[in-house]
Formats: structure tokens, sequence, C-alpha cells
């Protein structure tokens, strides 16, 4: 009992020890997880420490996904704006940390083609730009977009009809206007000495040229570096697609400069949202087959399809003209098709419409410049600028002085060597040497 009692003795002091070291370890780790930063001071500037995600570089007051938003609209093919801008945070208001609403001098919500939004709502069915570990959520938002929706259209189509009205949204599902995204965000900006001046909510397009007053340096302030130059231009990025391509602009991925953000033909913080489920316009009506004729009235858009016809006669080798049809509002998916009696011989697209075409003169009046062109049935996709495609075709020959059943074996055989080698009449001596000998 007596070495008992001396054990507990000595061991009372070490438990009290180990408890007010306990104790003092979690008093200094608690903060950290805390709604109230630990405070820390560089050498340029208050910079208080936030909570980061794991190191990620975000600082007191600097940018977080919860302090973010979108500006959207539309623009044509030819690359202008033509609805109003729109602004909306990802979450809550506009608010510096302590809650407090930024003036709205510091508030610039302008989109790259220069329209500002007159205002903004609160919050967002699609959330932020990107995580707050720096992941850009660009193509989670394009999908959200593409979703089937309310009345059994895309999301995409009733976001556009709720704030632009059913006419865009209709030109948006015909692909004659896009619908644009740009992220924006807010923080407490740093001077090139790396002061804190206040805080500003901007795209990246405008923090570019606004950290290019500041004297910031070209790939951004050391603290805010990451996001500033690096997620926030690129969580919302065009594509490398044809259709953005078109534009003018050019996808970009890592650090960037502010001279790159604050140019408008660089794919720099705004993503581009197209109707990918649109049917193809077909150029073959099958209610008005055999005659002559128009594409069926299947689809409208800023495109036109311009069809000639023509019939060749084995003997003479003479060019019939048969007419030259017109649709003047096509999508700009299109399925090239031969017909029951009228093959296609030739197909081009042009940046330029012209409806007069001469069928027998076909090659030489069908206008430059050609993006396209091809010999066979096939299913294209316009783009800008090409504005019109234009169709050859011609019927099964036509014979004269022959008997019935031998003009039927000509057209036949012209037909034939046609589908092996698409190759013209005129360049078949080895037919007319046939009908002659008969």
């Amino acid at each position: 009992m007596k070495f008992s009692s001396q054990t507990q003795h000595k061991t009372k002091p070490k438990l009290l020890h180990l408890l007010l070291s306990l104790i003092l370890s979690l008093s200094l780790i608690i903060p950290m997880f805390g709604s109230q930063p630990l405070k820390a001071y560089a050498a340029d500037g208050d910079m208080g420490a936030e909570n980061g995600g794991g190191g990620t570089g975000v600082y007191d007051g600097g940018p977080l996904s919860s302090r973010t938003g979108w500006i959207f609209y539309c623009i044509d093919l030819s690359n202008n704006q033509v609805t109003p801008t729109v602004a909306c945070t990802s979450s809550g208001p506009i608010v510096d940390k302590n809650g407090k609403s930024l003036p709205s001098s510091n508030i610039s919500l302008q989109s790259r083609y220069g329209i500002t939004a007159s205002g903004w709502q609160i919050g967002s069915d699609w959330g932020p730009p990107h995580t707050e570990s720096g992941e850009g959520l660009g193509n989670k938002v394009k999908d959200y977009m593409l979703e089937d929706g309310a009345g059994g259209h895309k999301k995409a189509y009733n976001l556009i009809e709720r704030a632009f009205g059913q006419s865009y949204a209709e030109q948006w599902y015909n692909k004659e206007v896009y619908l644009v995204f740009e992220p924006f965000y807010w923080y407490n900006a740093l001077a090139g000495s790396g002061k804190q001046i206040g805080w500003y909510c901007m795209t990246s397009y405008k923090w570019g040229a606004f950290h290019k007053r500041l004297g910031c340096p070209e790939t951004g302030m050391s603290y805010f570096k990451r996001y500033t130059n690096k997620v926030w231009p690129t969580c919302v990025k065009l594509d490398g697609s044809a259709e953005t391509a078109a534009l003018g602009y050019s996808p970009v991925s890592g650090a960037q400069t502010n001279t790159a953000m604050a140019t408008k033909n660089v794919g720099a913080g705004i993503g581009i949202v197209w109707n990918d489920d649109n049917d193809a316009q077909t150029t073959c009506d099958e209610t008005k087959q055999p005659e002559p004729h128009e594409p069926a009235d299947e689809s409208t858009g800023v495109y036109k399809i311009v069809k000639s016809y023509r019939i060749r006669n084995l003997d003479t080798n003479v060019l019939t003209d048969k007419g030259t049809y017109v649709k003047t509002d096509s999508s700009p998916k299109i399925s090239i098709e031969d017909e029951s009696e009228y093959k296609l011989i030739a197909w081009k697209t042009s940046t330029t419409y012209k409806s007069d075409i001469s069928s027998i003169k076909w090659e030489s009046t069908v206008p430059a410049v050609h993006k396209q062109s091809g010999t066979t049935p096939t299913t294209i996709e316009m783009k800008a600028p090409e504005t019109t495609l234009y169709l050859s075709g011609w019927e099964n020959v036509s014979t004269t002085g022959l008997k019935e059943p031998l003009a039927k074996q000509a057209a036949l055989m012209y037909n034939l060597l046609r589908k092996v080698d698409r190759t013209r009449s005129s360049d078949l001596p080895s037919v007319k040497l046939i009908l002659q000998k008969k």
C-alpha cells in the first residue's frame, strides 16, 4: 500500500502536465477550423489566412467559390451580342467578408462585347464556376444546360426564354444564336505593391485590365495568382470546336497574363453553349418526288440551300436546265441526298448567297469562297462565315433516236458507271460507241 500510495503521489503531476499540454494544443488548433480566420501579417500588407481548402492559397479577403457569379447573354453567328447582359450570383449577395455590400462603383459586370448588366439576381441553379480547390466546372455547367427541362425543352432554352423571350430561345434551338457565360468574382483587390485597396467585383475580362492599371505583375500577385490568373480565366472557357473557332476565339489553359485576360478574342473566362439536339434538314422533300423541288420545310435558321436541276442528253451531250429551287431559312445541319430520278453531281458551300444559278453553267456560276465540297450524299454542318449550300443534280440521262429498251439500258449503264467513280458522261466515249454500233 505504501508503494502504491507513493506511486499515485508521483503520477498526479505528470497527468496534470499532460492535460494542460493537451488543452494548450487544442486551443491552437481549433481556431484553424473556426469561422474566424487566423490573422497573419506579411511585409506587403495584412493578408489574414482564411479557410483555404487544403493549402490552396486562399487568403482573407481573397477569391472564394462562394464569392462568384455569372453573366450570360446571346451572340449571333457573326460574333455580335444580340441580347442584354443578365447577371446572377452563384449563391449569396455581393458582399465583403463582413457582410457589407460592395459599392456599385466597384462592381463592373460588363460582357466581352461591351454590354453591362443593369443589375443582378442572387443565386443560380447551376452553381459556381469552380470548386474551392480550383477545379473548373465549365463542362458541368454546359452539361446542365443541355439537360431536359420543363416543357420538354433543354434547360438552356428555358433560361433564354425567361431572360430574353421565346424568339431568342427558338433561335438558340435552331443554332442561329449561342448562349454565352462569363463568370465574375469579387475580393479585396491588391495594388502592385501588394496593399489591399478595397473590394471589387468584375469578370476576368475586366479584372485583367484593372490589374494592369494597378501595376500588378502580368501573371498576377503571388498571393492570388492561382485564382486571378489561372483558375478564374479558365474555369469556363471555349471548347476547341469548329463553332468557337469560327467566332475567332482561341481556347486557353494554365496561367494567363493580365493582357490576355483583357483581350476580347481570347477564350479566357467565357463559355458557349449551343444546341446539340437538332435534327438535320434534308435536301429532298419526299412528297414532291420525282419533280424538281425546294427542300422540305423541316427547320428554320440563317443558312440557305440552293438546288439546281439539269438533264444531260447522251447522244448530243447537251444540258437542259430544269430550274433552281431555294430554301432561305435552314438550320446548319443538312443531310445532302440523292433523289429518285435526280442524282447528286456535286455540292459546295459558300460565304455568298446567289439565287439565280444557271444549272447548265453550275460549276462556273456558284459563288466563291467554297468552304466545304463533295460529290456524294452526306450530312454536313455549316458554320459562320458560310451562308449557303449549293447543290447540282441531273435526272437519269435522256437519249434521242433510240428505242425505249435501249435508252433505258444506256441510262442504267450510265448511272452504274457514275456510282463507281462519279465520272461525267463527257468522259465516257465507250457509252456512245456502244450506242452507235447498235
